[in-house]
């Protein structure tokens, strides 16, 4: 038996002033500047603002997305004292929260209303017109432990620590209702999906790379169009910007897990730069898989069932048998990867020692 952990936290950072992004479970962009705030709501086209009589000069302005805590955190010191506020939406409303505050207060202008706020107050800034995503989200893990400061990630353009931060924002944004059209940023998900069934790991990896660089700006805010007009695209698009997260959301799930009804592909896609990880808490019609490779080698897979089921599990080809444990008592030590797998509800299967 055994455990497969994600402990990295998914907490990106910028000291930009402003810094402009997504509040997670939610479709709305901030711009974060010391004395005012920029909205802007992808699915309701709001667009307004908020301003703060923050006195200057200021100095270690800095914005974290609390991705995993689902919230954006912002603080800076002041020439009146250290300033600290939260952002986040509770099941209805998009709330602003004054965690730490100078000795007077601050003045709020928002909506042509004007009032002083201390520690702990908060601000309900909208109503939120949709449902926020639910349930326990899956987490990835590439093997990139460096540190999330956004301008560095972008400069760097490593994959291996961008899609871990991209599938959970994905996750963490609501699914918007509307058909997908391939123009502007669009466009790459057809090269992409195309790459991979033509199995052009290779190509696919720069697909993926180009549909990061055109597709998000800031502090990983969708776009539909690449306003850098960095010769990825030949369209524009006047589609909903947030879309490119919902289309990320599966795609990036069936480079490593893909369940077509009792066949489930494990590891159909490993792109060459993604040469260990671990995949956590993937929810299925029968419970949930957890995985971990290493030197591109399938190494643990841990199924919690919740249904009963028979399975027939897609390894890597060259993959001939492996060891499986149910819960603690009963182990089969030389299983062949073709032969299907019949999982109980309540009983948890772990599969190692896998042989070529």
């Amino acid at each position: 038996m055994f455990t497969i952990k994600i402990r990295q936290t998914l907490k990106p950072f910028s000291h930009q002033i402003p810094t402009r992004c997504l509040i997670p479970k939610t479709t709305v962009a901030v711009a974060f500047a010391p004395g005012i705030l920029k909205f802007q709501d992808f699915i309701s086209d709001q667009e307004f603002s908020l301003s703060m009589e923050v006195k200057g000069p200021i100095s270690n302005f800095t914005v974290e997305q609390e991705i995993d805590r689902g919230k954006v955190i912002v603080f800076m010191e002041t020439a009146t004292g250290y300033f600290r506020y939260v952002m986040f939406r509770d099941r209805e409303n998009l709330i602003l929260k004054f965690e730490k505050m100078p000795r007077k207060g601050i003045l709020i202008d928002f909506q042509n209303v004007k009032d002083v706020y201390f520690k702990k107050d908060e601000l309900i800034l909208f109503k939120m017109p949709y449902t926020p995503p639910m349930g326990k989200r899956a987490q990835l893990f590439l093997g990139c432990n460096k540190a999330q400061d956004a301008e560095l990630i972008a400069r760097r353009s490593d994959l291996k620590e961008i899609l871990p931060l991209l599938f959970a924002l994905a996750q963490e944004t609501p699914i918007i209702d509307e058909e997908i059209k391939m123009e502007g940023a669009f466009e790459l998900f057809g090269h992409l999906k195309q790459h991979l069934e033509e199995r052009d790991l290779k190509k696919a990896e720069t697909d993926l790379l180009a549909l990061y660089g055109a597709g998000f700006e800031d502090m990983f805010i969708p776009r539909a169009n690449d306003t850098d007009f960095q010769g990825v695209t030949k369209t524009t698009s006047t589609q909903n910007p947030a879309l490119i997260l919902n289309q990320l959301k599966s795609l990036i799930l069936s480079l490593f897990v893909k369940i077509e009804g009792e066949e489930i592909y494990i590891l159909p896609h490993l792109l060459p730069s993604f040469v260990s990880g671990r995949l956590k808490g993937v929810t299925t019609s029968f419970g949930k898989i957890d995985l971990e490779w290493s030197k591109k080698q399938l190494k643990r897979v841990a199924i919690y069932a919740t249904d009963n089921q028979k399975l027939i599990i897609k390894f890597p080809k060259k993959l001939k048998s492996y060891r499986l444990t149910v819960d603690r008592w009963w182990t089969d030590t030389e299983r062949l990867t073709h032969s299907p797998l019949r999982v109980i509800a309540k009983h948890n299967y772990y599969l190692d020692r896998f042989k070529n």
